[in-house]
């Protein structure tokens, strides 16, 4: 069951994936072509909405251009009829061949009353005009002044602007000939603006249309005639719409626009320009060819890809997911495995078996890596021999877990945890000469209270905390009680790495006071933490205690501690109460610390505290693990006077010998042996404690002190000092410094 990395899937992947990047491809060519014709659209429309503004300008830069010429030519004409008039009894052809060259006109006639030429500037001297002539209705009219728009005059066709004025006599007329203006004016007309658009090279036909939705200007070398709106064409010309159409016209593939022209609010007419499709095909068939080619190309790329990085992939799924000392999965298989599978089969029994080693690194320095690695792999290979079915992981250099399944009930748990035991025993001294390697071992259940990986974790880790002080060659299966207590010591973990990112604002000290026998005064006081979680209510100190010392916590807490401890001797001198010690306990995780005795120091040079007023207390249990280490540290504090104190000694197994060199100042007598004194009968052991600390010059503390009859037997027997409820519980600081004035002041109670 499960994946083996050993197992090529190699090549199904690698065809779905082909297939996949084929179909992917294809569709990424057909959208890009889609795009294409898109943008290629847009730009058409665009381009022809920006040809209509041009045209639009045009036409009305036209209008513009003829109204200054008419403006222009108007003045020219009136002013040289005027100067002919002022000479009107002078006149000659000279005379007006050079009022022609003066006022750059082209044409000078004088007419009598009856129409006929009697001077002129150029040809046509006794022209007369006949009954119908503009010049004929002049000369019979009342106009006096005739200035007339620009016309073709009816003899020469030529495009003239003329202007007559009555004299005494007779009239004259004056002309300009329009050449210029027209040059001027042609390249404003839709003709010029077809001829242009057709030059385009996308621009296959162009259609100026009128109101009538007749063609009144094409491309040049099409018939006009043959074009015919059809009813979609109309009703949007008819209700002035631009128009899109893809449509074949003169046998060919073009897309069609249509946008009504207005100069004003004056519709001009309709404007059609028909882009060629070929180009689009043809960039459609490109893109097409691109497209394969690149898929091709893409395809070998990903193939040799694949081919050259299949043993770099299988390497990677090796060092992810397999041990290959001992050729087992690793810790991070055993994830994947959850998510995958194991949480999908909720009608199996499920569990996982912990087996770590003790003496694990005692017996690899005496015996070597090698022979411990080669006696790991016996014991995996008596693993894959287990009557029900399991996968086998490196959980630690010194722990194995191993995921069991379709087991029958608890009952077979505890089978198969004797049978490991017996068939590990065979094997565990296998490195040579009694090399004391042994295990312990667990079995927790995945039930419905394991909703995710993590949940396993941490019931995994808890599990290992449990079997490092466990029982050697005995096994642990974990009923809901454990479980309930490995939750339980997980949210006090978190809420413990809360507190220290919110400075241990739920934490709090109290202090219990220290009663000397011989002069009946408070010497000193214990500091005491407590911890008040707005989620979990009280914690007992020695939960988060024990909890904190495992995550390193400690470390963080413990300065905490003896930071306020300091301010609160501090407020203890301020007070005038400089004769009692306060008592901290330090835990072995501090003191290991490099930088724990520096960290004191400061502490005591930022509070300004006297350091000969303070005391740590030690456990004994912390001293042996740690006796050449702790002992060099505790030299270093008690040059600084700080007082040092061995708590619940008896509990432990310090030697006298250790006792004699490590340098402390208290014996702390355990109140586990307090607690039998219930008379003055003579009690050797604690008495022999007690002599035993003086033979050292050591003072002796008692804690648990909760009798009358015990105060005054460890008095008799010439205990130092006493600790315990009989003298106060552990109280708040205003409380105990209350206590202490009023104690010592009167000397009782």
């Amino acid at each position: 069951m499960g994946y083996d990395y050993k197992k090529n899937k190699f090549k199904k992947d690698s065809y779905i994936n082909i297939l996949l990047m084929l179909i992917l491809y294809l569709m990424f060519s057909q959208i890009i072509s889609i795009v294409i014709k898109s943008f290629l659209v847009k730009n058409m429309q665009d381009n022809s909405a920006q040809s209509v503004k041009v045209h639009i300008s045009r036409l009305e830069n036209s209008d513009y251009a003829t109204d200054l010429a008419n403006d222009f030519l108007e003045e020219r004409l009136f002013t040289a009829c005027q100067t002919v008039l002022n000479h009107e009894g002078e006149l000659s052809n000279e005379f007006l061949e050079e009022i022609s060259r003066v006022h750059k006109v082209d044409h000078i006639y004088w007419y009598n009353s009856q129409a006929k030429i009697e001077y002129t500037a150029n040809d046509y001297l006794g022209w007369q005009a006949s009954e119908g002539d503009p010049i004929y209705e002049f000369a019979m009219g009342d106009e006096k002044v005739l200035i007339e728009p620009i016309r073709r005059a009816e003899d020469s066709n030529i495009y003239t602007k003329y202007g007559q004025m009555k004299g005494k006599n007779g009239f004259v007329q004056v002309g300009i000939l329009a050449d210029k203006i027209q040059e001027l004016t042609k390249q404003f007309c839709p003709q010029g603006f077809i001829n242009d658009l057709v030059e385009q090279e996308d621009i296959s036909y162009a259609y100026y249309l009128d109101n009538e939705n007749k063609v009144i200007f094409c491309n040049d070398d099409i018939d006009r005639r043959t074009f015919e709106l059809n009813n979609d064409e109309k009703n949007a010309i008819e209700n002035s719409q631009v128009y899109y159409a893809e449509k074949n016209h003169l046998g060919q593939d073009v897309y069609e626009i249509i946008h009504p022209i207005y100069m004003g609010d004056m519709k001009k007419g309709s404007l059609i320009i028909m882009y060629t499709m070929e180009s689009l095909k043809s960039l459609k068939n490109k893109l097409y060819i691109i497209a394969l080619g690149l898929l091709t190309i893409s395809c070998l790329i990903y193939i040799v890809y694949i081919y050259k990085t299949r043993k770099y992939n299988n390497m990677l799924n090796k060092l992810a997911y397999y041990d290959s000392v001992l050729g087992i999965y690793n810790q991070n298989y055993l994830e994947r495995l959850f998510e995958e599978e194991i949480t999908h089969r909720a009608s199996v029994n499920k569990a996982i078996m912990l087996i770590k080693y003790k003496n694990y690194d005692m017996v690899r320095l005496n015996y070597g890596q090698e022979a411990v690695n080669n006696m790991l792999v016996k014991n995996i290979n008596h693993l894959k021999k287990l009557p029900v079915d399991n996968i086998q992981f490196r959980y630690s250099e010194d722990t194995i877990s191993v995921y069991l399944e379709d087991y029958k009930d608890k009952n077979q748990l505890k089978e198969l945890s004797d049978l490991v035991l017996n068939l590990f025993g065979k094997n565990l001294n296998e490195p040579g000469r009694g090399s004391f390697l042994s295990i312990s071992l667990g079995i927790i259940e995945i039930d419905k209270n394991v909703k995710s990986f993590i949940d396993l974790s941490n019931y995994i880790e808890s599990l290992s905390r449990i079997l490092e002080t466990g029982k050697a060659n005995e096994y642990v299966i974990c009923d809901e009680r454990r479980k309930e207590k490995f939750l339980l010591d997980k949210k006090v973990e978190k809420e413990l790495l809360d507190a220290y990112f919110r400075n241990y604002d739920e934490f709090y000290l109290l202090y219990q006071p220290y009663l000397d026998l011989k002069t009946n005064r408070i010497v000193g006081v214990e500091v005491l933490a407590r911890w008040e979680n707005k989620e979990l209510g009280f914690i007992p100190p020695d939960k988060f205690i024990d909890i904190a010392e495992k995550t390193n916590i400690i470390v963080s807490l413990g300065k905490w501690i003896i930071k306020r401890s300091c301010e609160f001797l501090k407020s203890l001198e301020n007070k005038g109460i400089d004769d009692v010690k306060v008592a901290i306990n330090i835990s072995v995780v501090q003191l290991i610390q490099d930088d724990f005795v520096s960290e004191v120091l400061a502490i005591i040079e930022e509070t300004k505290v006297n350091p000969k007023m303070l005391k740590f207390e030690i456990t004994e249990s912390a001293l042996i693990d740690n006796y050449q280490l702790i002992s060099k540290k505790l030299d270093l504090l008690r040059m600084e006077g700080i007082s040092v104190s061995l708590d619940d000694f008896g509990t432990g197994h310090s030697s006298l010998y250790r006792l004699r060199k490590i340098k402390i100042d208290y014996l702390k007598i355990d109140k586990s042996f307090i607690g039998y004194i219930h008379s003055k009968e003579k009690d050797a052991l604690i008495n022999s404690i007690i002599s035993m600390a003086k033979d050292l010059d050591l003072k002796v503390i008692a804690e648990g002190v909760e009798e009358e009859v015990q105060k005054e037997y460890l008095k008799e027997n010439n205990c130092d000092i006493i600790q315990g409820y009989l003298l106060s519980r552990p109280i708040p600081d205003e409380d105990v410094i209350s206590l202490i004035k009023d104690y010592n002041k009167t000397g009782e109670k």
